[in-house]
């Protein structure tokens, strides 16, 4: 046995070296430059990390060394809300029972003496009297339900410990658990004034996915945030950011304060701004010292929420490229969810618009789902997510009459396909990039 294993010693000594290992440290995210976009027509490896002004990016060629390194800045669009605030009083409150539950007989071995010293070991207790009945209630109930203050009492904030929604009630020598629930009647809201709130959105550096139509090989799909020839011929690298506006409307989320969230409500405000949801309408091409090489504007007529602007994808097709962007368009006075192309021409140093396409699917990430509106509900939908090799994630039926369907978003990063059928034949296709 030791012959062998010193055989074994000698041969692993005897292999000569045949590569050397690479550290990228610090940076996450590995992506490509695609070869079709780089001065020397090989892929760039494109190492990103977030720094305090935004990205920084490390290049590294075919022999996993480092060529570059390049800084792009994050932008904000800062805006103005206008709101009404409004205030109202309490009238009356009314108490509800919602059950009532046996704990305890009393009697001369166990009295009412004894219970109230077995809770007062546990935390502090209030007695009260209340329609001749003896109500017990914890004044300080995280010690016996780790519950806080607001969630013990009702409306703590404003009535103290007046209103418990739970307690033990002592009536004819027996002990119960208690659960109420309480319904404030309100006066009429008065408007108490105006305010102005400053607010503020992130405007990062756009990450574009590449597929390459005419290659036919999945080899041709990166993810990259820079490119180099894509929209000249310079050796310089470049990047895209959006352009913001604030436009009237609210595509995914509510921008008023939440009306309630407390049981008790006793202020309110009304957003009063025309122009509240922040929107992109365009995009810049900035090269890496800065300079502008495109300024692009959508126009009236299209534009793309605060997610959307985040991500965007460059096709080749027939030999052409084209910036391709998902928002939402005015047609025939709807607001309709299209894909707008834009072809990039190096030769004429142009980039124009050249059509705007409806869809009938938008995909979209928040936190940790994944929403999926749909139009065109007439008709039942079945929804179903794969990953970037085809194996089946997730499934949803979408019954006839509903537009939105959700997904958990517990997959790695990547990039997923969400595919819409109905009555068993594709009707719609759209992609998700987790990051």
């Amino acid at each position: 046995m030791r012959t062998k294993q010193l055989l074994f010693l000698a041969t692993m000594m005897a292999l000569p070296a045949t590569g050397q290992n690479t550290i990228v440290e610090n940076y996450t995210s590995l992506m490509a430059i695609p070869r079709q976009f780089s001065a020397e027509d090989k892929p760039i490896l494109h190492f990103e990390k977030e720094n305090d002004e935004g990205h920084s990016i490390a290049l590294y060629n075919d022999d996993i060394e480092r060529i570059n390194t390049i800084n792009v800045k994050d932008g904000t669009f800062n805006y103005s809300l206008k709101y009404q605030d409004k205030t109202r009083e309490v009238k009356e409150i009314t108490k509800t029972e919602l059950y009532r539950e046996h704990y305890r007989d009393l009697d001369e071995y166990y009295t009412f003496e004894q219970f109230l010293e077995e809770e007062r070991w546990k935390g502090e207790v209030e007695v009260r009297i209340e329609n001749g009945d003896t109500i017990v209630c914890a004044t300080n109930p995280y010690y016996i339900t780790r519950m806080s203050m607001s969630e013990y009492f009702f409306g703590f904030d404003y009535f103290g410990t007046k209103y418990p929604i739970s307690y033990t009630l002592c009536k004819d020598n027996v002990l119960y658990q208690v659960r109420v629930n309480y319904e404030a009647t309100y006066t009429e809201w008065q408007v108490v004034g105006e305010r102005t709130e400053e607010r503020s959105c992130e405007t990062p550096v756009i990450y574009l996915n590449y597929i390459n139509f005419d290659g036919g090989s999945s080899n041709d799909n990166y993810e990259f945030i820079l490119s180099q020839t894509l929209f000249n011929d310079d050796e310089k690298f470049e990047y895209i950011v959006p352009k913001m506006t604030l436009t009237d409307i609210s595509d995914w989320s509510s921008i008023s304060p939440e009306y309630g969230g407390n049981v008790l409500t006793l202020t309110h405000s009304t957003l009063i701004s025309d122009y509240a949801y922040p929107a992109c309408r365009g995009v810049q091409i900035l090269s890496s010292d800065g300079t502008v090489i495109y300024d692009i504007d959508f126009g009236d007529e299209f534009e793309a929420d605060e997610y959307d602007c985040q991500y965007m994808t460059i096709i080749t097709i027939g030999g052409k490229n084209y910036l391709v962007v998902e928002g939402h368009s005015k047609i025939d006075d709807e607001n309709t969810d299209c894909t707008m192309f834009y072809r990039i021409n190096k030769q004429t140093n142009s980039v124009f618009k050249v059509n705007n396409i409806p869809v009938n699917m938008r995909v979209k990430q928040q936190e940790s789902t994944i929403n999926v509106r749909l139009s065109d509900t007439s008709e039942a939908s079945e929804i179903i997510m794969t990953n970037s090799v085809g194996k089946m994630l997730g499934k949803k039926f979408v019954p006839a009459g509903e537009n939105n369907v959700v997904f958990k978003s517990t997959m790695p990063k990547g990039v997923y396909n969400v595919t819409r059928f109905q009555n068993g034949k594709k009707i719609g296709n759209g992609k998700i990039i987790l990051k």
